[in-house]
């Protein structure tokens, strides 16, 4: 990441765009303070998938909603607007567990991404 930040800033041709696509686990401060001297413009999605604890245990997700959370408003702070990726139909949630969490998603402050993609399981 280095050299292409440093080939990138000297070359003729510069690559003005810079997205990052993560998971929340991976959007926390220290990475976004990496993003940011990297010059990463876009932070293309966060792969959130549920708002639902008990999914994240049994998909082995690697984080925690308050990880979720977090990672929104440190990203959003960052001035990054925020994709949300969410996949309705994981395991053991009912077809009213999920639009439970779509209406949260947007309902409550903590979260309100600025865009949303759906990838039904």
């Amino acid at each position: 990441m280095e050299d292409a930040k440093r080939n990138n800033e000297k070359a003729k041709k510069r690559n003005v765009g810079f997205t990052i696509e993560t998971k929340p686990d991976y959007c926390q401060q220290k990475h976004v303070d990496m993003m940011l001297d990297y010059g990463t413009t876009r932070v293309g999605k966060f792969g959130v998938q549920s708002l639902n604890e008990r999914v994240y245990k049994i998909v082995n997700r690697g984080h925690n909603l308050q990880q979720v959370i977090s990672s929104f408003q440190i990203a959003k702070d960052a001035g990054y607007k925020v994709v949300a990726h969410m996949m309705p139909g994981l395991p053991t949630m009912s077809p009213e567990e999920d639009i439970a969490d779509f209406k949260k998603l947007f309902e409550m402050e903590e979260f309100r991404p600025d865009m949303l993609k759906i990838y039904p399981a």
